[in-house]
């Protein structure tokens, strides 16, 4: 009798062929298998409760020791210093908590999925984003991946200068904004009048949760002018806008880009593609936190708990995926290079 092993090679990259062998997979050290294992592990919330709050205290931090450095030295260098200093870390902390709520879109916040959509909608009044709306998105990211018509495709276009100008001149957010109904109505993408529609457009955009960080955002900016001054408060607008979105755009590059991406394409040529990151101190708790910087372990089983990814890769090693997973590690920083 054949075993759907025999036909799955190194290049697995999405859940619909790893579905097909998930009953077939030994721990050979463990003498255990892989939906035995998933068993015995813990999900342990409160590791991602308290790594949630030290973002909001980093965010925090950053905003005070800056305007206290902004007050002490009041030289026009000293201020454009740390106004992009301030701009990088609001943007950092913000897509940080950006990756917390995306484990919300997988209900992994609570294992009560009212109460992890009420904290997701927390986490999406400073990150700008709507739930209900980001879910439909996401899911259809996770079917579509790897093709031309996945709505979270910015990994299939290369990381170019005027990518990034985009970026820091506030161009990519605005297309984000004018773009996100037809990612969140596909069937009415054809229909000219919906998609020329600038009303409509404006309607699926101000959900409440939106409405609601617009306000917050507004308050947040008037509390920084009140202790420092208009240029250094415009540095917590600029790092949201700017930085954040660039940081999540340079996440999904890494996490899926081909190498060498130096032209537009409409998909890879060599169908979906994902790593698995360094446990490093940056990459887990930074820049790819919340199991993204095991993305691969993401894709091929999005059932699997964020705080559980090292484990599963740590099972995998010693499985007949050991060579899927030795083929994907890398590093954040030799990935970024390789696809610009």
């Amino acid at each position: 009798m054949n075993s759907n092993l025999d036909n799955i090679d190194s290049n697995i990259d999405n859940n619909f062929q790893f579905i097909k062998i998930k009953s077939e997979i030994y721990n050979n050290v463990l003498n255990i298998k892989y939906s035995d294992y998933l068993k015995t592990l813990n999900t342990h919330y409160y590791k991602t409760y308290i790594h949630i709050s030290l973002l909001y205290f980093g965010l925090l931090s950053t905003i005070t020791i800056n305007t206290y450095l902004t007050n002490f030295f009041s030289s026009n260098l000293a201020n454009t210093i740390f106004f992009v200093i301030n701009s990088l870390f609001v943007g950092l902390f913000i897509h940080g908590l950006q990756q917390a709520l995306h484990v919300g879109l997988h209900y992994e916040l609570h294992s009560n999925k009212k109460i992890n959509d009420k904290i997701s909608t927390i986490l999406g009044i400073l990150t700008g984003v709507n739930v209900k709306q980001a879910r439909i998105i996401h899911m259809k990211h996770h079917s579509k991946h790897g093709e031309k018509d996945d709505p979270e495709n910015s990994y299939l276009y290369p990381l170019t200068f005027y990518k990034i100008l985009k970026f820091f001149t506030g161009v990519s957010i605005v297309q984000y904004c004018l773009n996100i109904d037809k990612n969140v109505s596909p069937d009415k993408v054809e229909d000219k009048f919906y998609k020329t529609n600038l009303l409509i457009k404006i309607k699926t955009f101000l959900t409440m949760t939106r409405i609601i960080s617009i306000a917050v955002h507004s308050i947040i900016f008037c509390l920084i002018y009140l202790n420092s001054n208009l240029f250094f408060a415009l540095s917590w607008v600029y790092g949201f806008l700017t930085f954040f979105p660039f940081f999540a755009s340079l996440l999904n590059i890494v996490e899926h880009g081909e190498n060498k991406n130096t032209k537009i394409i409409s998909a890879h040529s060599s169908g979906p593609i994902n790593r698995l990151f360094e446990n490093s101190f940056f990459s887990k708790y930074i820049y790819a936190p919340f199991g993204a910087y095991k993305h691969a372990i993401h894709h091929w089983d999005p059932t699997v708990h964020h705080n559980q990814v090292d484990q599963i890769e740590n099972f995998l090693i010693n499985t007949q995926l050991k060579e899927s997973i030795e083929k994907r590690k890398t590093s954040i920083l030799k990935t970024i290079q390789a696809v610009i």
